[in-house]
């Protein structure tokens, strides 16, 4: 269980006015459409030859006119209730959905350097600790490919969250701990060769069955990752099937969780404060911030001892 501010900031009559406005913009839609195919079937014979496929196409439209939110439906979402989700976390934290990242930054990271279109949006901004200054958001990489009439095709190269986290002190060490795959690793190990690093075993069995750890220092990298955060890392990609990934490199803390949902925004046939759902929305953000404090820790009593 979870305290929750907005269930007794006035946000319950706010939510279900606004609900009830979008609900029986619905019903109204759902009826005209109802009548329309009755007066079809009435007027027209020809269209009872057609029934059964009019009859997918209503159900069809039915089910996306249900699942549908409009632009003001999302945005009252976000304002009023997922600010209010992460100030509940930490009030000094600052929610922008409308703000993302820059592609500069993303790129500093060294996942991947070379994109056709980069889109971001849901900015949460603050300090870690009251010390660490921190930008996450959403994050959208695409290639293009253009078919012999120039019209363009877009695919998805990374969907998810992306985390910066600026350090108290430089690392003298590049890490790069990536998410296996075989595709990846032939342009992952050109790229970790031109860098100068090297591919370390870790102590986890379990990890490097999943990850991939590159570095040009093993014992920063070992005393940085021990086998407790190496475990958090695997539960969290037990629990939510996303799987982290990791650039440690000068006063840096890049970090990114794929995932093909669409964060902080309402989900379909769910109410807007549906206790649920907002549950697992502020679990999941809990995750990742024990994630980041504790590598922050990790990083900040392995930099003293350097």
């Amino acid at each position: 269980m979870i305290y929750i501010p907005i269930y007794i900031k006035n946000y319950i009559l706010g939510a279900s006015l606004y609900e009830k406005k979008q609900r029986n913009l619905k019903i109204g839609i759902f009826l005209i459409l109802t009548i329309i195919i009755l007066l079809l079937i009435i007027f027209i014979p020809s269209a009872k030859s057609l029934l059964i496929f009019i009859g997918i196409l209503y159900i069809v439209f039915l089910t996306l006119l249900i699942q549908y939110h409009p632009k003001s439906y999302i945005s009252f979402y976000k304002k009023n209730i997922i600010n209010n989700l992460i100030k509940n976390y930490d009030d000094s934290f600052n929610y922008m959905p409308n703000i993302g990242i820059s592609p500069s930054l993303y790129k500093n990271a060294e996942f991947e350097q070379y994109f056709d279109r980069f889109t971001s949006e849901d900015s949460i901004s603050g300090k870690f600790q009251n010390k660490f200054p921190f930008t996450m958001a959403e994050v959208k990489t695409e290639n293009e490919t253009k078919d012999s009439k120039g019209h363009s095709t877009y695919t998805t190269i990374f969907k998810g969250l992306f985390i910066h986290i600026t350090l108290e002190k430089n690392i003298p060490s590049k890490i790069h701990i990536r998410k296996n795959s075989l595709l990846k690793n032939k342009f992952s190990i050109f790229n970790f060769k031109i860098n100068k690093l090297d591919r370390i075993e870790m102590d986890s069995p379990d990890f490097e069955k999943i990850y991939d750890i590159y570095s040009d220092n093993n014992i920063i990298t070992m005393q940085l990752f021990t086998a407790s955060q190496m475990q958090m890392i695997l539960d969290f990609k037990k629990k939510y099937k996303i799987y982290p990934e990791f650039t440690i490199k000068n006063n840096s803390l890049y970090m990114r969780f794929s995932s093909s949902k669409a964060f902080f925004e309402p989900r379909p046939f769910k109410k807007l404060l549906d206790y649920n759902c907002l549950n697992e929305e502020y679990k999941f953000i809990t995750s990742i911030m024990n994630i980041c404090n504790l590598i922050i820790n990790n990083i900040s009593n392995t930099a003293d001892e350097l």
